[in-house]
C-alpha cells in the first residue's frame, strides 16, 4: 500500500511542477516586453515563411476558380442561347 501511495505522491508532484511551470509560462507571455519579442522574434517570420510556402498554391487555386467562373458564365450562356433558338 505504500508503493502506491509514493507513486500517486510522485505523480502529484509531478503535476503541481508541470501546473507551477505553465502558470510562470503563462506569466511571461501576458507581459508586454515578451509578447513583441515572441510577434518580432516567431510569429512574424513564421507567417512569412507560411506565405512564401503556400503563394503558389493560393494563386493556382485563384487561377482555377477564375477558369471556373468563366466556364459556368460560358455554360450558362449556351444555354440561354439554345433556350431561345429551341423557342423559335
Amino acid at each position: 500500500m505504500s508503493e502506491s501511495n509514493n507513486v500517486l505522491n510522485s505523480d502529484n508532484n509531478f503535476v503541481n511542477l508541470i501546473n507551477e511551470f505553465i502558470t510562470e509560462i503563462i506569466k511571461q507571455f501576458v507581459k508586454t516586453d515578451s509578447k513583441e519579442k515572441i510577434r518580432q522574434d516567431i510569429v512574424n517570420p513564421l507567417l512569412n515563411i507560411l506565405f512564401k510556402e503556400l503563394y503558389p498554391y493560393i494563386c493556382l487555386l485563384a487561377i482555377l476558380m477564375i477558369v471556373t467562373l468563366i466556364l459556368s458564365v460560358l455554360s450558362f450562356i449556351i444555354l440561354i442561347i439554345i433556350y431561345l433558338n429551341h423557342k423559335k
